[in-house]
C-alpha cells in the first residue's frame, strides 16, 4: 500500500467516519455542559494510556479492566466534568460501572466496551442520580456535528476547548483523524491533568494501534507541562472504526502515526496555552545532550522551573537562569561547551556570555509563542518540551528590590515558613548561584546586598554555618557584623529589646542558639529586620535546604524517592521532615523508645506533604533503612547534651550506620551526614569515607542555598 500526508484541518473527534458525540447538562457543575458521549458506529479498536500517580481514579481503573476484558475493543466512552471521582473508595468504583453499564445499555453494546473518564474534584463522590437522568438526553443527541458540544462538556476550568484534526491517505484511501480534550491546570509531562480522546476512521491492528499511540503520546502529552503536576484521571484514549475502508500495516505506519502526532500535539499544545495564569507558550528545546532520556530530563527540568517561568513571564533573559538548571538536572554538561538561546539570539556560547545582545532577546520575551534552547555540549540528542510561563506571587519595588511595605515580613525559623513554591525557587536559585559563582565579582548578585547589614548571633559552636554565611553574605555585596558572645541574648537584657536594637541598624539577624522559643521571641519583637534560624534544638532548616540541593544535584528530581534518618529524632530529622514532605519525598525515621521524632513534627509534616509523600517512623534501623535511596545519620550527642553521652551511647548503639546498613538500601543509595562526624559511632569510617557518601557536598551547598535565601528574604527583584 501507498501512504502520504498529514496536514491539519479543521475538525474534532467526530470529524472521522462513523463517529458520533453529544454534550449536554447533567447538574455535576453548578452551570454548563458537563456530561459527554462519544460513540463509534461500528466495534472500534481501542488503546489507551493512563496517569502514573499512583492514586488511580475510580474511571482509569475500571476503563483499564474493560480493556483488558474486550480484548481492546470499544462502542462508546462516556465522561463526565465537575467531579472527577477520585479517592472515592468502593462507592467510587461502583459509580464507574454504573456509568459504563448504563451507557453500554443505550448504544446496545456490552459494558466492557464502554470506556469511563472523569475530571473535577477529587474526594467528592459522583452523583449518579444525576448522570443516569441525563445519558438518556446524551444518547438521542448523538450526532457527527455535535463534537465541540462534547468538547466544551469535558472542560472544567480550561478558558476554552481543544479540537484538532488531521487527514492523510493511506492505499489511496482518505483517511482522518481527529480528537477533543482538556487540561488547564496541574499538568506535568508523564501525560499531564488532562483527558484526550482521539479518533481514526482507519482500521489499525491492535498491536500497531498501541505502539502508534505511545509514540505519539511521547512528543505531544508527555512533552507538556504548566504547574509540575499529576493528575489521578490523566487518559488518553484511541479509537479506530475503519469506517474509511483503510488498513493500517507496516508501510503505512509512519504516516500513520505522524498524523496522530500532528493531532495530539495540537491538542496537547492548546492545554498549554490555555494554562492557569499562562500568557505565553514557550518552546523548550534542549540540544547536545549525552542520551535521548538526558535531553527530556533536562527539558523539563528548564520546562518546570518556576525562576524560568516568571523570567519569561517578566520579559527577563536570565540566561543564567537556564544554565543554573541545565546543571543541575544530573545530567553530562560541558559549561565550556554549551550553548543558550532565547529565540535566535545567542546569550551564551562556550563559556561566554553575550549580555549586549539581551535587548534583542528581551523583544523575543514579547512575543505570544517563543522558543528557548540549551545545548548540553555533551553529546547529539535532543528533545524538545512546551511549557508556558508563571506570573511573580509577590510584587517587587524596582528601585530598592524590596517587597512593597505592605507585604508582611518574611522569616526563616522552619522549613514551615516557606510554602512548597518558596523550598523550590530557593533550591533552584541555591543551583543557579553555585553555576554562577565561578564569575566572582561578575556574578549577576555580587552587589544584591550592597549597602546591607546582616548580623550573626551565634551561642553554639560553629564552623559550617558561620563560615558559610559570612562567604555568602561578602559574595553578595553585604557586610556582616559578628555580634560577641557577650550580648547574652535574653540574659543582660530582654530579648525584646535586643531585637528591637538591632531592627534599627541591620537588615537580617542570623541566629545559632539552643531555644526555638528564644528565637520567636525575637523574630515576634522585630519589626523590620529578617530573622534566620541557623540551628536551634528544634530546627535546623539551613541545613534541610543545602540536603536537598544536594540530592536534586545526584538524582535530577527528589520526588518520589526516600530518605531514611537513623538515629535521634532531633532538630535535623524534623527539618528534613518538614522538606521532604513537602518536596514529595518519603521520608523513613528509626529511633529507640525516647528519642522518637517529636508528634507536633509529625503532624505538621504529614499536613504539608505533596506528591503522595509520607513520613513513618520505625524502631528498626534495618527497617527504615530496607530500600531507600539515601540513608541519613547525625551526632548521637549534641551541642547541649554531654552530660547525657554515655546515656546515649548505649540507646543509639544498634543504630550505627555501617556497611551491614547500608546494603538494604537500594543499589548506590547515598550516605548522608551534617557534620561534624563522629567515626566508629553513629558511622563507619568505611562508609563516611566511601564513594556513596556526600556529605561535603552537603556542606558546600550550605552556602549556595544560603545565598538563596538572603536573597530571597533581602533582594527579591535580584531573582
Amino acid at each position: 500500500m501507498t501512504a502520504s500526508g498529514s496536514p491539519a484541518t479543521t475538525g474534532g473527534v467526530t470529524t472521522p467516519l462513523g463517529f458520533r458525540a453529544s454534550g449536554t447538562s447533567a447538574g455535576i457543575k453548578a452551570k454548563g455542559l458537563d456530561l459527554a458521549l462519544l460513540v463509534s458506529d461500528a466495534p472500534a479498536a481501542a488503546a489507551a494510556v493512563f496517569t502514573v500517580n499512583k492514586a488511580q481514579a475510580a474511571p482509569v481503573v475500571v476503563s483499564r479492566e474493560h480493556l483488558a476484558r474486550s480484548g481492546g475493543t470499544v462502542r462508546a466512552i462516556v465522561v463526565n466534568s465537575g467531579c472527577a471521582n477520585a479517592c472515592t473508595g468502593d462507592e467510587g468504583m461502583s459509580a464507574a460501572r454504573e456509568m459504563a453499564g448504563e451507557t453500554a445499555r443505550l448504544v446496545g453494546c456490552p459494558t466492557e466496551q464502554v470506556l469511563v473518564a472523569s475530571t473535577g474534584v477529587i474526594g467528592v463522590g459522583l452523583p449518579m442520580a444525576k448522570i443516569k437522568a441525563a445519558l438518556p438526553q446524551a444518547f438521542a443527541l448523538l450526532a457527527s456535528d455535535q463534537g465541540p458540544q462534547a468538547a466544551r462538556a469535558i472542560m472544567t476550568t480550561d478558558p476554552f476547548p481543544k479540537e484538532a484534526a488531521a487527514q492523510l491517505t493511506i492505499g489511496g484511501r482518505e483517511v482522518t483523524i481527529g480528537g477533543m480534550a482538556k487540561g488547564s491546570g496541574m499538568i506535568e509531562p508523564m501525560l499531564a491533568t488532562m483527558l484526550a480522546f482521539v479518533t481514526t476512521d482507519a482500521a489499525v491492528p491492535q498491536p500497531l494501534l498501541r505502539r502508534a499511540l505511545t509514540e505519539a503520546v511521547h512528543d505531544s502529552f508527555n512533552a507538556i507541562t504548566v504547574d509540575g503536576e499529576c493528575s489521578t484521571n490523566d487518559t488518553v484514549m484511541l479509537l479506530a472504526n475503519g469506517q474509511s475502508g483503510a488498513t493500517v500495516g507496516d508501510a503505512d505506519y509512519s504516516v500513520f502515526v505522524r498524523g496522530l502526532r500532528t493531532v495530539c500535539l495540537e491538542l496537547a499544545l492548546g492545554i498549554v496555552r490555555g494554562g492557569e495564569g499562562a500568557t505565553k507558550l514557550v518552546t523548550v528545546t534542549v540540544s547536545g545532550a549525552a542520551s535521548d532520556d538526558e535531553a527530556r530530563r533536562t527539558a523539563k527540568a528548564i520546562a518546570n522551573s518556576l525562576l524560568v517561568k516568571t523570567a519569561i513571564h517578566g520579559g527577563d533573559p536570565n540566561w543564567g537562569r537556564l544554565i543554573a538548571v541545565a546543571g543541575r538536572a544530573g545530567v553530562a554538561f560541558d559549561l565550556q561547551r554549551a550553548r543558550v538561546a532565547i529565540g535566535p539570539t545567542v546569550l551564551f556560547d562556550k563559556g561566554r556570555p553575550y549580555d549586549e545582545r539581551a535587548p534583542e532577546a528581551a523583544e523575543n520575551l514579547k512575543r505570544k509563542e517563543l522558543a528557548i534552547s540549551v545545548d548540553l555540549g555533551a553529546g547529539s540528542a535532543m528533545s524538545t518540551v512546551y511549557t508556558c510561563d508563571l506570573r511573580e506571587p509577590d510584587a517587587v519595588n524596582p528601585v530598592n528590590n524590596m517587597t512593597p511595605a505592605t507585604t508582611t515580613r518574611k522569616d526563616f525559623l522552619s522549613v514551615l515558613d516557606f510554602d512548597a513554591t518558596d523550598l523550590e525557587r530557593c533550591l533552584e536559585l541555591g543551583a543557579r548561584l553555585k553555576a554562577e559563582r565561578t564569575l566572582g565579582r561578575q556574578a549577576p548578585t555580587a552587589d544584591a546586598l550592597d549597602g546591607r547589614h546582616v548580623a550573626l548571633l551565634f551561642h553554639k559552636p560553629s564552623l559550617r554555618t558561620r563560615s558559610t554565611f559570612e562567604i555568602a553574605v561578602h559574595e553578595l555585596g553585604g557586610h556582616v557584623l559578628a555580634l560577641q558572645p557577650d550580648v547574652a541574648l535574653g540574659e543582660r537584657e530582654p530579648v525584646a529589646d535586643v531585637a528591637r536594637n538591632l531592627d534599627r541598624w541591620v537588615e537580617a539577624i542570623v541566629i545559632r542558639t539552643f531555644s526555638q522559643q528564644l528565637l520567636g521571641e525575637f523574630a515576634t519583637a522585630a519589626r523590620r529586620l529578617h530573622v534566620i534560624n541557623a540551628l536551634t534544638d528544634e530546627q535546623h532548616p539551613c541545613q534541610a535546604i543545602a540536603d536537598f540541593l544536594t540530592l536534586q544535584e545526584r538524582w535530577g528530581s527528589v520526588r518520589g524517592r526516600t530518605v531514611a534518618f537513623v538515629g535521634d529524632g532531633n532538630n535535623v530529622a524534623a527539618s528534613v521532615a518538614h522538606a521532604g514532605a513537602m518536596l514529595g519525598v518519603n521520608v523513613h525515621v528509626a529511633s529507640p523508645d525516647g528519642y522518637q521524632l517529636p508528634h507536633a513534627v509529625v503532624q505538621q509534616a504529614t499536613g504539608v506533604a505533596r506528591h503522595g509523600a509520607r513520613l513513618r517512623l520505625f524502631g528498626e534501623a534495618a527497617d527504615a533503612v530496607a530500600g531507600a535511596d539515601a540513608v541519613y545519620t547525625d551526632t548521637w550527642t549534641s551541642m547541649g547534651q554531654e552530660t547525657e553521652s554515655a546515656v546515649r551511647q548505649r540507646a543509639f548503639g544498634a543504630y550505627q550506620v555501617n556497611d551491614a546498613l547500608m546494603s538494604l538500601a537500594k543499589p548506590g543509595a547515598l550516605f548522608m551526614h551534617c557534620l561534624p562526624a563522629h567515626r566508629g559511632e553513629e558511622v563507619t569510617a568505611d562508609v563516611i569515607e566511601s564513594s556513596s557518601a556526600v556529605v561535603f557536598d552537603q556542606a558546600e551547598n550550605r552556602l549556595h542555598c544560603q545565598k538563596a535565601l538572603l536573597l530571597m528574604l533581602l533582594a527579591p527583584g535580584r531573582l
